[in-house]
């Protein structure tokens, strides 16, 4: 008899388990969404602005690291014929063809990766013809105050002619009398990758024309990197830059 009792109390504690337990599934309400988790979308960092403005290695189109635009300019607009490759927005408007992006080419220093390269002719036809390429510092253009850092410093090669390097300003004062003579500094493009590195000290306007502005006020007011050919004519140009720094700005946050 107290046999059959544990036997019959055990069977009813399995039954009353059973059913408590289907009660609970059954007053819970799972979504799909707790079952697959929904993917959440992410955005990669962007590189911070450091001294690199361009490697060429994270963006080899036409992006630097700080966020503007590489572009190749001619002097088209002052009348003249003098010609980049890769053809400048202006030239390209003038043919009728497809504004294209501005591409990079390999290898780059060190035998590796991409880098900004720009050919071409300079003519006379502008007295002063002239051809370049540049970048953007960031996107929309300036301005960026970079007055607080030491100096450039890029690598280059080339056909063994002149260029001058240049940072161009937004400040109001070039408008004063000072036209676009930028502070830059005259390099030569050799045959091989060689560093070129220029304290902001060693840069100057040229001389004989346009107003003085105090260097610090341009580059207060920075707004591109420029690379521009140096005298005229030119029947062929080859210039190519890679890993360009701007450094020992005591804040990259600009």
């Amino acid at each position: 008899m107290k046999k059959a009792l544990l036997i019959a109390l055990s069977i009813l504690f399995v039954v009353v388990m059973i059913f408590a337990g289907c009660r609970k599934t059954s007053s819970v309400s799972i979504s799909s969404a707790e079952i697959i988790p929904t993917p959440v979308p992410t955005t990669p960092p962007l590189p911070p602005k450091g001294p690199m403005l361009d490697d060429m290695e994270i963006d080899p189109q036409n992006q630097n690291n700080w966020g503007g635009y590489w572009y190749t300019y001619d002097d088209l607009k002052d009348g003249g014929t003098s010609y980049a490759v890769p053809w400048s927005d202006a030239r390209c408007e003038l043919a009728g063809v497809p504004v294209k992006e501005f591409f990079m080419q390999s290898p780059g220093h060190g035998g590796t990766g991409m880098a900004a390269r720009v050919t071409g002719e300079v003519t006379t036809v502008f007295t002063y013809g002239f051809v370049g390429i540049g970048t953007g510092l960031t996107d929309p253009k300036g301005p960026v105050d970079i007055s607080g850092c030491e100096g450039i410093r890029f690598w280059t090669k080339g056909d063994g002619k002149q260029y001058r390097v240049k940072i161009q300003s937004v400040s109001p004062l070039f408008l004063l009398g000072a036209g676009d003579n930028y502070y830059g500094y005259t390099f030569t493009a050799p045959a091989d990758w060689t560093q070129v590195d220029v304290p902001f000290t060693a840069l100057t306007q040229e001389p004989y024309w346009g107003t003085t502005v105090a260097l610090t006020d341009s580059l207060a007011m920075s707004s591109d990197v420029q690379f521009q050919t140096v005298g005229q004519p030119h029947a062929s140009i080859n210039l190519w830059v890679d890993e360009i720094e701007i450094y020992g700005c005591p804040d990259y946050n600009f």
